[in-house]
């Protein structure tokens, strides 16, 4: 049984925009609207790993970050110095926890690690591309796109059991901070099913999102149990980066 939480009205601002940083002056508006009630959870992609970089399926495979990826945590952690964050929560996977790390090491955040975080199990599919599994498992590959409720890829988890875990993961950890504004560090199927939530968007739209590696969303939420997103794929503190 999926969780259900009330409807969300999104405001989407896909692109570097006026409100820069989201740093405080914007919270600030937000928490004069709403009497101080509103929490704010700044949802991270991980940075680069040698897998994403070859456009490969990395679910629990446990990599490391590469050099680049390595160099986008640093900016994450730069971009986010002046978030008055309260809480930092991290999958267990290295990719994630590293970058976390980088962001609590500029504001003397403990990194709490959640295992129900992690990114989804591919179980067979793990290190293929999409069209070499498309070619060995083409029945399967159209289920993930037509009616990926009911896809599992062998030896791996099942994608309705996947939502699950991750809406349910999130909903316990922005209860937990009622009103603060915390970090959530995880993974792009992780981060596209709970933007797929907040959109009360069909599920088989969930691949529609980009989520870059080292991306910035926002998500407020409303003490009447409403998820708005306030920003989508923000990367605009990697326009800088080389490969």
């Amino acid at each position: 049984m999926l969780p259900t939480w009330s409807s969300c009205h999104p405001i989407l601002r896909l692109h570097c925009n006026s409100l820069g940083l989201l740093v405080p002056k914007y919270l600030t508006l937000i928490r004069k609207a709403t009497d101080g009630k509103v929490t704010l959870v700044y949802l991270i992609r991980h940075g680069e790993t040698e897998w994403n970089r070859d456009d490969r399926l990395l679910g629990k495979t446990d990599l490391p970050l590469n050099d680049r990826g390595r160099r986008q945590a640093a900016r994450l952690a730069q971009r986010l110095s002046n978030v008055p964050l309260t809480a930092l929560y991290t999958s267990p996977l290295k990719r994630a926890v590293e970058t976390a790390t980088a962001i609590a090491s500029v504001h003397s955040l403990n990194v709490t690690v959640i295992e129900s975080l992690r990114e989804i199990d591919y179980g067979e599919w793990e290190g293929m591309t999409l069209q070499e599994a498309a070619e060995r498992f083409p029945d399967l590959e159209t289920k993930r796109r037509t009616d990926p409720l009911r896809f599992q890829a062998p030896g791996g988890e099942a994608f309705e059991d996947f939502i699950g875990r991750v809406l349910t993961t999130f909903e316990r950890i922005a209860s937990a901070h009622f009103g603060q504004t915390i970090a959530v560090v995880a993974h792009q199927t992780v981060n596209r099913i709970v933007i797929t939530f907040c959109l009360q968007a069909p599920w088989t739209l969930w691949r529609r999102w980009r989520q870059d590696c080292g991306c910035i969303n926002v998500i407020e939420v409303r003490p009447d149990g409403r998820w708005r997103i306030v920003l989508v794929n923000d990367t605009c503190h990697l326009n800088e980066e080389t490969p």
